[in-house]
């Protein structure tokens, strides 16, 4: 069976299976008493919430990363993302807070320095 979807209906398909199996596995995890299913659950919500930040859904970006943040707040690439998503937003406070956390878990990342420039 030959697809007629474009490309984009395609990747579009895709996301939404790649979402809904990453939800699934959230849902069985828990990461509080197995500690060692914290970095595939930071995973799964990070992938989410970049795609979510690519197709402009900033809102429902912040709130996967928001959950992220419960499981386990000292992950560099989680504070950045949050803190460029709420700068796209233009929540400078939460932009400058979360970049600052990065910039200290990671103080020669020159990404968290370029975004912390005019905040």
């Amino acid at each position: 069976k030959v697809s007629k979807d474009t490309p984009k209906e395609q990747q579009k398909a895709l996301d939404s299976e790649a979402v809904a199996l990453f939800q699934t596995a959230i849902a069985k995890s828990s990461p509080q008493q197995k500690i060692w299913q914290i970095p595939w659950v930071l995973m799964a919500y990070k992938t989410m919430a970049r795609m979510d930040f690519a197709n402009g859904q900033y809102q429902d970006a912040l709130a996967k990363l928001k959950k992220a943040e419960e499981v386990y707040q000292q992950d560099v690439e989680l504070q950045y993302l949050l803190g460029a998503i709420y700068k796209k937003t233009g929540d400078r406070k939460s932009a400058k807070e979360h970049l600052l956390k990065a910039q200290e878990l990671a103080p020669k990342n020159e990404d968290i320095k370029k975004e912390l420039k005019g905040l």
